[in-house]
């Protein structure tokens, strides 16, 4: 499925987001710091009834283990109002959209595959469309027995009807922050008609190799409507991003097999297979590489690596491992 952000074009706003889309994260909000007020917002009358109707059947006990229940249950509400929300789109050529974050077309749209943003993260995340209602949600008994994605979806996945054109779909994670994602996440980009020229030539040249694809927006001849016009000029570099590295005027060329990241530790895990054996000083570059477009807020990052005929269930041949700003570098003593 592919999903849409967007951005704006303010100096400082435009800044900031060009250094995360260049670094592979984004920003998942927590729910207080997002635009509308009603967010989390959640009944439970139903409980109220429930417990009014056990009462009647089978005395106050009951009752009262019922309300102590309901009381547990809005502590893990209160638990889930500290996840992250990272708010996207169905729809990248809505003039409302554009207006109100696309900085009035002085932005960008990004868009994303969401395949791959679920990829690479240990912790567990959940993504769902947002549901439109003339009224908040109601928790009943029957969400204690539901799933933890029924649960969030109630408390994070309903506004009111009035959001509705919005056509928002929502990735929520364990707790607000940076949310590294898969770098094949991003699969184009689309130009505001209003955007200076200098900001679309300095996002073009640093995403430069990825093989993402750059679209001016235009509007449609006597028609409110929008369209994405194809940038041929800026499509035509071919994507060598997380498959070479530069060093010592020659390629280090290389397969990225897995990546991971742990939030809770602030761990990351890269699996690569390399085309040809390098030196260890090499080793050290590529390392470094891999931690500044991939994980660069990590603690700790595990590289394994492996020589191009070795299988991902072969002992690797080497280890690259981060930790307190030093890489502690290990090569198995075998050739294959």
């Amino acid at each position: 499925m592919l999903l849409y952000k967007y951005r704006s074009g303010n100096k400082e706003v435009f800044k900031r987001d060009l250094f995360a889309l260049e670094h592979n994260y984004f920003w998942g909000s927590s729910i207080e710091k997002l635009n509308d007020p009603c967010e989390g917002l959640v009944t439970s009358d139903g409980f109220l009834k429930q417990s009014n109707s056990l009462e009647l059947f089978f005395g106050k006990k009951v009752k009262d283990d019922f309300i102590n229940l309901k009381t547990a249950l809005e502590d893990v509400i209160a638990v889930n109002k500290k996840i992250g929300v990272y708010s996207l789109s169905k729809n990248y050529t809505d003039e409302l959209l554009w207006a109100h974050y696309g900085d009035s077309h002085q932005g960008y749209c990004i868009e994303y595959d969401l395949q791959n943003l679920e990829l690479g993260y240990r912790n567990k995340i959940y993504s769902f469309p947002v549901k439109y209602s003339n009224k908040p949600p109601d928790i009943d008994f029957r969400d204690i027995n539901s799933s933890n994605t029924k649960i969030i979806e109630k408390i994070i996945g309903f506004k009111s009807k009035r959001w509705e054109y919005e056509q928002e779909y929502r990735i929520i994670s364990d707790f607000s922050g940076e949310f590294f994602y898969h770098p094949n996440s991003i699969k184009s980009i689309y130009f505001g008609i209003r955007m200076e020229d200098s900001k679309k030539e300095e996002m073009i040249n640093t995403l430069k190799g990825r093989g993402i694809k750059f679209y001016q927006m235009c509007q449609l001849e006597k028609s409110y409507k929008f369209y994405g016009e194809l940038l041929p000029q800026y499509n035509k570099e071919e994507s060598t991003f997380m498959k070479e590295f530069n060093f010592s005027n020659h390629k280090i060329e290389f397969d990225l097999l897995d990546t991971k990241y742990s939030i809770f530790i602030n761990r990351g895990d890269i699996v690569i297979r390399l085309k040809k054996i390098i030196s260890k000083n090499e080793i050290e570059k590529l390392s470094n590489y891999l931690f500044k477009y991939l994980f660069l807020k990590a603690v700790t990052l595990l590289i394994q690596i492996y020589q191009e005929n070795q299988r991902e269930d072969d002992i690797c041949w080497a280890t690259s491992f981060y930790r307190n700003e030093v890489w502690e570098i290990n090569i198995n003593d075998f050739v294959i």
